[in-house]
């Protein structure tokens, strides 16, 4: 059995350079991992930080990373085949089971969407198990989108809105997400 409080190595499989300052590292992890959990990734004699896990699958975990500080700008000098040390999971899940056949509402903005994001996968896909989502997702600019892909799919399977603060773009409203809150029929 793992100890979930010491850190393990895990070899990073993938890469995406999502905009300039948020990368997403796809990382090997056979852990069990429910939506909304968090890792703990370090690197020896550099540091630690609490991560947000923004996707999962068969073998690895995907944490979107936000560079800010010696930690991140440290991961975000490994490549594809680095090892990157991991504890956890830690925190609570959505609950998920709560959730089914009922109508949902996410707001989050920037990389704020990178905790949502697996459950949002997960519903995308099992779209019978619930009876709406209403998406409000919010970016700086044209220039700061997170996961392109996925806000396509999000927008075929869900009432979603994506908004930018200050500028106008094709498939965006203008403006900050509070704005939009109050076209979410709540019931």
């Amino acid at each position: 059995m793992q100890n979930i409080t010491l850190p393990s190595p895990h070899k990073i499989l993938q890469v995406v350079h999502e905009t300039n300052a948020e990368y997403t590292f796809r990382v090997q992890c056979d852990a069990p991992v429910n939506h909304g959990q968090f890792f703990v990734l370090s690197i020896p004699k550099i540091g630690e930080a609490p991560i947000s896990v923004s996707a999962r699958g068969e073998g690895y975990v995907e944490f979107t990373i936000r560079k800010v500080g010696r930690l991140t700008d440290g991961i975000f000098g490994m490549e594809k085949g680095d090892t990157l040390f991991m504890r956890g999971p830690y925190g609570n899940a959505f609950p998920i089971e709560d959730f089914k056949g009922k109508h949902l509402a996410v707001i989050a903005g920037g990389t704020g969407l990178a905790p949502v994001r697996s459950m949002l996968q997960y519903f995308c896909e099992h779209k019978e198990e619930i009876a709406s989502v209403h998406l409000i997702a919010g970016f700086k600019d044209r220039d700061c989108v997170l996961f392109e892909e996925d806000l396509a799919k999000f927008r075929d399977a869900f009432h979603a809105i994506y908004t930018l603060d200050n500028t106008s773009a094709e498939g965006f409203e203008k403006g900050f997400v509070t704005s939009y809150v109050k076209e979410i029929p709540f019931r």
